[in-house]
């Protein structure tokens, strides 16, 4: 007598069987992603200042005393700097929104990150963004970077490197034009605080797997 159990026989195919579970286990992600969003947005805002802070502008901006950097080109004096790169996360603390978006059933998934278009007009003409030549000319140096890209700027002068001037990095010299530098340079759609959220897959991805694990 033989016993034993009779073959088990799916109706599905084995692709509609793999597509039933892919999108049970979406829907098990996207639960626990809805009961985590607020904590994942809380620790994305905590890393964008980090985020900020990398850009080789911001890097430039704080480097006192130094020819030929941004702080220097720019005259920015000592201390200076600081403060408007604190306005500058503050701005885009305010004027960014987070929105993390549902799993599909290849479990794709995202961060969508939407910065209000009025964060430039109100990081522009703010005080910490501008400097004042000694005879008192209003230099709005935030603004060039953020929106002029490599146009010219300054007709009939150029930068000279030095241990002089405002910042102890250089000094504007007759002669010639000045622009931002091309490797600084941005527009209103391509400037440092865009690219600051340019290929975050990776740390957003960590942050994902340190959050909903």
């Amino acid at each position: 007598m033989f016993l034993g159990t009779q073959p088990v026989k799916f109706k599905e195919s084995p692709r509609e069987i793999e597509r039933r579970m892919l999108e049970a286990l979406a829907g098990d992600i996207n639960k626990h992603i809805r009961q985590n969003v607020k904590i994942f947005e809380r620790t994305i805002r905590q890393v964008i200042p980090d985020w900020i802070r990398e850009q080789p502008e911001i890097q430039s901006l704080l480097t006192h005393g130094v020819p030929n950097s941004l702080a220097a080109q720019f005259g920015i004096e000592p201390g200076k700097a600081e403060p408007a790169v604190g306005k500058i996360i503050a701005v885009i603390l305010n004027g960014i929104e987070i929105n993390v978006l549902d799993v599909n059933s290849k479990l794709e998934g995202g961060v969508e990150f939407s910065i209000n278009p009025n964060i430039i007009r109100d990081l522009t003409g703010t005080r910490e963004g501008i400097v004042y030549t000694d005879k008192g000319t209003e230099l709005d140096w935030l603004d060039w970077l953020l929106n002029l890209g490599d146009t010219t700027i300054i007709t009939n002068y150029h930068y000279t490197p030095s241990a002089d001037g405002r910042s102890g990095g250089g000094t504007m010299s007759r002669g010639d034009v000045w622009r931002v530098p091309p490797q600084f340079a941005g527009t209103e759609d391509n400037n440092f605080i865009t690219r600051a959220f340019e290929n975050r897959e990776s740390d957003i991805s960590n942050l994902l797997g340190q959050i909903f694990r």
